[in-house]
């Protein structure tokens, strides 16, 4: 049977000016972590987590606020 792990991206990964090394380094270097344990990439995820308003800002008419995660799912066999 085999068994998931999930690892969320930092939030603040841009690429300026179509430099991707930064994030693409990130990633390799997660990606290798996870490898050297026996993991393996199953996908990567894009998971939308709303956040409601608080007590004050929803009585002034705040709006919920979605933000979207990205995360890296690993599956091993065990």
């Amino acid at each position: 049977m085999a068994q998931y792990g999930v690892e969320f991206l930092p939030s603040n990964l841009t690429v300026t000016g179509g430099k991707t090394e930064g994030p693409a380094q990130l990633i390799a270097q997660r990606l290798n972590e996870w490898a050297r344990q026996g993991w393996e990439l199953d996908q990567i995820a894009q998971i939308a987590v709303t956040q409601p308003p608080g007590c004050l800002t929803g009585l002034f008419g705040q709006k919920p606020v979605t933000i979207d995660f990205n995360c890296l799912v690993f599956k091993t066999k065990s």
